[in-house]
């Protein structure tokens, strides 16, 4: 390279200062509060060109096509067999080594996706389709409906006790998962009769249905039997009358369709609109709607669990919802800068230097990219070194390389209808204020 004030050959060791385009190019900048390193080592710009940790340029590696068509919401874990990704109105995985693309289930192909896992399953939503795929790849319905009240109707000679019943009905799919419990019916029988629940028919995703009665007069429900859903009449008698376990899914109904869903301290949390809901402790499929529910002034954009709580995005603020028990926990203003939607993901605690197994990152509306630390602490990556304009949408990759460790940024400006992302700026020295 050629020096701006004579013929001889600039050769530069590096850029040890990493990347930084808000430092003016005469400006010495304080980093850690220990270094004062000058702007001339800091790379302003680059084209296709990764740092190392020494400062020392290398080229990105390339890239090549592996199918056609409109794509988008691809994610990944990394203990997962196999991505996804919405490809032409399919949800498809990704699997390799050689990259191999299979449609599993037909999704809205407008809406991004959203995935979280919980023990090898991967449940994945967006607002309108739902389910999870385990890790053998298997498809399976998140939820199951609530069945409708069955009919009683009094059958004689049963040996039953006089006095008054209840019955309430329940699914269970074919991992074994039992849904929420039908309203109850009631019936009053005469001493030695009994009575017949009849029920309509089940749905697809039914495998089982289980049948709960009471005792005379009472009101806890036992399991009187559990019987193939193509069943539609259980004859209820005398015989095994209170031997059963109690039900414990009365009152809860399924789980809906939710724009964002993540795992956090045994419940999915998911959020709708304004709302974010959370499962049972344990079941993810059923949800108390009527006490599992905090509403936000605006819509959620961003839902990211911390150790101790989670992070939660609306309008042109965040806040952190601290503690691990979701009917008990504080509300604190993070700051007043927006999330991007889309942006909100996870990653490895050491890519921060945090002892922590996963840390919230996102991208603020103002241009920067955010970490969530425990106890609501927010803090600023790239306010220092980095200006980059608003945002609309986005979504970031954290991957590693050669010692490198990058946490790479899709993003759109608002009111644009496309994502796009591009290396193609101007690589500049500057020496003395002088560009090169």
């Amino acid at each position: 390279m050629t020096s701006p004030r004579d013929n001889d050959i600039l050769t530069l060791a590096g850029w040890p200062g990493g990347i930084n385009n808000r430092a003016r190019e005469t400006e010495n900048v304080n980093i850690d509060n220990r270094l004062r390193i000058p702007a001339g080592e800091f790379l302003r710009s680059a084209i296709n060109v990764d740092l190392t940790q020494q400062g020392k340029p290398i080229r990105r590696r390339g890239y090549a096509s592996v199918v056609e068509g409109f794509t988008h919401s691809l994610w990944r874990v990394g203990d997962a067999p196999f991505a996804l990704v919405v490809r032409e109105g399919y949800l498809c995985t990704v699997s390799g080594p050689e990259p191999l693309v299979e449609q599993v289930t037909t999704v809205d192909w407008s809406r991004p996706m959203s995935y979280t896992t919980v023990n090898d399953r991967v449940y994945f939503s967006n607002g309108l389709d739902k389910g999870y795929i385990t890790f053998d790849g298997e498809l399976r319905p998140w939820g199951l409906p609530v069945p409708a009240t069955p009919a009683l109707s009094l059958t004689p000679s049963l040996g039953l006790n006089a006095g008054q019943y209840q019955v309430a009905v329940t699914f269970t799919g074919a991992d074994g998962e039992e849904g929420g419990a039908s309203e109850a019916a009631t019936i009053t029988v005469a001493q030695g009769g009994g009575f017949t629940v009849a029920m309509l028919s089940a749905p697809v995703e039914a495998v089982q249905r289980n049948v709960y009665v009471t005792q005379a007069n009472s009101e806890v429900f036992t399991l009187y039997a559990t019987v193939p859903a193509a069943t539609l009449s259980v004859d209820v008698s005398l015989s095994g009358m209170g031997a059963g376990r109690v039900l414990e899914t009365q009152h809860l109904e399924s789980v809906i369709a939710g724009d964002i869903v993540r795992y956090f301290n045994g419940r999915i949390y998911f959020s709708v609109g304004e709302a974010v809901f959370f499962t049972e402790a344990l079941r993810y499929g059923l949800v108390r709607y009527s006490q599992a529910l905090y509403m936000m002034p605006k819509p959620v954009a961003l839902l990211e669990p911390s150790e101790d709580g989670l992070y939660v995005g609306y309008g042109k603020t965040v806040v952190f919802l601290g503690g691990n028990n979701p009917y008990d926990v504080s509300n604190t203003r993070v700051n007043s800068r927006g999330a991007v939607p889309g942006t909100g993901t996870r990653v490895p605690g050491y890519f921060l230097d945090r002892e922590l197994e996963h840390l919230p990152v996102w991208w603020t509306q103002q241009g920067g990219l955010v970490a969530g630390l425990p106890g609501g602490e927010a803090q600023q990556l790239t306010q220092d070194r980095l200006a980059v304009p608003s945002f609309g949408a986005g979504a970031i990759l954290a991957r590693e390389r050669e010692g490198m460790r990058h946490l790479v940024s899709a993003l759109r400006q608002p009111g644009e209808n496309s994502f796009g992302a591009s290396d193609s700026v101007v690589a500049e020295i500057r020496r003395n204020a002088v560009k090169t």
